[in-house]
């Protein structure tokens, strides 16, 4: 019992400092934490290969109508999978996409992009950061 305590515990520090770190890549958007965590369920360090420490931040992204994520890239590799609503994101001089309930994606990494709500809707984002001690998860413009 007192592991599932201190388990819940620490669980619970980690999701709140995930919260306030990414909310503030997304000011102006809602953000629900669900997860982040550098350890499995069984209290395994997760690391990649050559013994990197991974650092793991899943949360929903939720852009309001009329919204938009603001130009960013992104220092790791993130899985996107959309809820709900309907996301346009500009990828610049790659063109622009559109992403409705359902899709599942690997957002671009290295491309400043933009993602915009253009519906009268909120659109939900399931956003998976598989991220590393020392990577910024969105990287903004200087």
């Amino acid at each position: 019992m007192r592991y599932v305590l201190s388990v819940c515990a620490i669980l619970s520090l980690s999701t709140t400092a995930m919260a306030e770190d990414v909310q503030s890549d997304y000011t102006e958007n809602t953000v629900t934490p669900l997860l982040s965590s550098p350890k499995s369920v069984i209290g395994e360090t997760i690391t990649y290969p050559g013994g990197t420490k991974a650092n793991i931040v899943s949360a929903i992204v939720t852009i309001a109508p009329g919204k938009e994520t603001g130009w960013h890239k992104h220092g790791v590799p993130l899985y996107a999978y959309m809820i709900s609503g309907e996301l346009t994101v500009d990828y610049g001089d790659k063109g622009v996409k559109t992403y409705t309930p359902g899709m599942a994606f690997m957002e671009a990494m290295d491309k400043m992009h933009n993602g915009m709500n253009k519906t009268d809707k909120p659109a939900s984002v399931l956003a998976v950061y598989m991220g590393a001690e020392g990577f910024d998860n969105v990287i903004r413009p200087k």
